[in-house]
């Protein structure tokens, strides 16, 4: 992970701010916090940081201003020139001790190696979002559904997508984020930017009666419900129960963080520092670290 946490922080040095957990271009601009609209789902912050991994001829492979598809198989046909790069295996973003990285996936899913991510953006904080739909929700629109959010840190609680999935724009990187350090006023020891995941959608667990859903490193918006592939909010315990090779986990909200050390999963705060945490750290604490201008920070 502090490989990762070095790259993000060059590209803050080569464009004077955190990336974006995911870029999205509306079709037409849309206020609030979290609009929805059709539009063109872009690429993830993990693609966006590929040149600072010395990764420039991968990051050329894609096209930046093509689609990005969220979710494979279900997306494959949409995804368009981007689909191949996505569904190429990178190791950067699979960590060694996760037994995920040596599956190979079937023909409703990659149809190959795994290329998932054992990383993701933390986007926020906050408990279970109440409200059935976010803020500036357009329609009941399927597949090309695009999100984008504010382009500073607000304090606004999660809210969900047309799913389970939820989203926030209350930490560090979030849907076209543009977080500069002044921003975090936290602290940046004491805001995360990423987080260690065990519960990256695998096609075996994830079966529909026209396809299956798989995620990989390069995800970007999940079209059918509005949720970040490669983003998470920071609200329940550490190492909930669900494996994603048998089970469906990607929708649900207290899926987001947890690993395959024993007794924790690492984190990577604003300043790039690496923190092990214990799979006793409380909800509220977790919460807190997941917002950057909270006002309530704290290490455990």
């Amino acid at each position: 992970m502090k490989q990762l946490a070095l790259a993000v922080l060059g590209y803050v040095d080569a464009k004077g701010m955190f990336p974006p957990a995911v870029v999205t271009r509306p079709a037409s601009g849309v206020a609030g916090a979290y609009a929805y609209f059709q539009g063109t789902e872009g690429p993830p912050w993990q693609v966006l940081i590929l040149p600072q991994l010395e990764e420039q001829a991968r990051y050329d492979s894609f096209t930046l201003t093509g689609k990005f598809g969220g979710v494979f198989n279900h997306e494959a046909g949409v995804a368009g020139v981007n689909a191949t790069p996505q569904k190429t295996r990178n190791v950067a973003f699979l960590c060694p001790t996760s037994p995920h990285g040596s599956l190979t996936s079937g023909p409703l899913g990659l149809n190959g190696p795994n290329a998932g991510t054992n990383y993701v953006a933390v986007m926020g904080g906050g408990p279970k979002p109440t409200t059935l739909y976010c803020p500036g929700f357009v329609g009941q629109v399927k597949c090309d559904l695009a999100v984008w959010g504010p382009t500073t840190p607000t304090n606004d609680l999660p809210c969900r997508g047309r799913g389970y999935r939820p989203l926030s724009a209350g930490g560090v990187m979030f849907l076209n984020s543009k977080t500069r350090f002044a921003q975090i006023s936290d602290g940046t020891s004491k805001s995360f930017l990423l987080g260690e995941t065990r519960y990256g959608q695998l096609a075996s667990g994830y079966n529909w009666s026209n396809g299956a859903a798989e995620f990989t490193w390069a995800s970007a918006v999940h079209g059918g419900n509005g949720g970040l592939a490669n983003a998470a909010v920071a609200s329940f315990s550490l190492n909930t129960s669900c494996d994603p090779v048998t089970a469906q986990c990607v929708d649900h909200f207290c899926y987001a963080f947890g690993s395959f050390h024993a007794g924790g999963a690492q984190f990577v705060m604003a300043d790039g520092s690496v923190h092990f945490l214990n799979d006793t750290i409380t909800p509220t604490i977790l919460r807190s670290l997941g917002q950057c201008a909270s006002g309530d920070g704290t290490l455990p």
